[in-house]
């Protein structure tokens, strides 16, 4: 029983490690620059700012301000980052600071917990930390719509493959679906 104990908390331990080093990794790109990186990161920084400011899905578009946007395809996005900002009066560069590293975090450990089970859960969440990002690919160090589409897919898995079939597990699964569909629908496209 005692070694089960120092078993678990040494598990703990490593997986605080590797959380730890995931933000790090996220973080790395915004160290010394506290503004979006990517035109990608441009973008839904200026329709977040209109979702937040209009208080409305439809707003005036951003940019050039010739036309009302109503059914942007990622709109999920915006208004995660346009409550986001209204619930923490965050400034918006801290969020396109911060947030790539705190979505990685929980990206991460959404890996740990659909592996766990079968016992890979520490060697899932480390390599999951290391998904590369490039201006190509793009990826968790930026705050766009695929890299929260990554971690609402492993919660669609986790339920999936963990949770016996049931209402409320298809509940849950339709809720999620729904969330990726507005979020990022590419990665909805990719779990349905």
């Amino acid at each position: 029983m005692l070694s089960s104990n120092i078993s678990g908390k040494f598990h703990a331990s490593i997986l605080v490690l590797i959380l730890c080093f995931a933000f790090y990794m996220a973080f790395i790109p915004h160290a010394e620059y506290s503004y979006p990186l990517h035109v990608d990161e441009w973008s839904n920084y200026g329709l977040s700012k209109a979702v937040s400011s209009s208080g409305s899905i439809t707003h005036t578009e951003p940019f050039f301000g010739n036309r009302l946007v109503h059914d942007h395809p990622e709109i999920g996005f915006h208004l995660l980052l346009a409550e986001i900002q209204l619930l923490t009066n965050l400034d918006w560069n801290n969020i396109y600071r911060f947030f790539p590293s705190i979505f990685f975090v929980f990206t991460v450990a959404c890996a740990f917990m659909v592996a766990r089970r079968q016992g890979y859960g520490l060697e899932a969440a480390f390599f999951a930390s290391m998904i590369p990002t490039t201006v190509r690919i793009l990826g968790p160090a930026l705050l766009v719509p695929v890299s929260l589409g990554l971690a609402i897919l492993l919660i669609v898995l986790f339920i999936l493959h963990h949770l016996k079939p049931s209402f409320p597990k298809a509940l849950l699964l339709f809720l999620f679906l729904f969330s990726l569909h507005l979020t990022h629908p590419p990665t909805a496209l990719a779990a349905s």
